[in-house]
């Protein structure tokens, strides 16, 4: 993962774990895992697949990123963890990335809640979209 898209993770992780209205959401303080873990208590956010592409312009150092954020929750919690964290994400248009990088727009492209093999979990999967400006 290049520098971007960690800067990226970790300001949204910061955010989300600073953010009270999200912890009430969820019922605790924002646990967020590198990825998924079989003992993790639900409910837990991990950080899924990430793709970049440059969208260089005229003079301007300009990245995409599509990340996914897991949501993993009980079968009754999935649907309403899932849209409250993507309206938390879809609120956060200004991110201080730090001296290095801009953050130009920031979105989600799509939402899902999935099953997964033990019955009583669900899987919510937001793929977010961002635009960073190298400065």
């Amino acid at each position: 993962m290049s520098a971007p898209e960690a800067a990226l993770r970790d300001v949204l992780g910061a955010a989300m774990e600073a953010d009270a209205t999200l912890a009430a959401a969820l019922g605790q303080a924002v646990r967020i895992q590198r990825d998924e873990s079989r003992n993790a208590a639900f409910p837990y956010l991990s950080w899924g697949r990430c793709h970049a592409r440059p969208q260089n312009g005229d003079g301007i150092d300009l990245v995409e990123i599509r990340i996914d954020l897991h949501i993993w929750a009980s079968e009754s919690d999935a649907l309403t963890l899932t849209g409250a964290v993507r309206a938390f994400i879809d609120a956060r248009s200004v991110l201080d990335m730090g001296p290095d990088y801009r953050l130009v727009a920031l979105n989600t492209a799509f939402s899902d809640v999935l099953r997964v093999r033990d019955p009583r979990t669900r899987r919510g999967v937001l793929r977010l979209r961002a635009l960073i400006q190298s400065l």
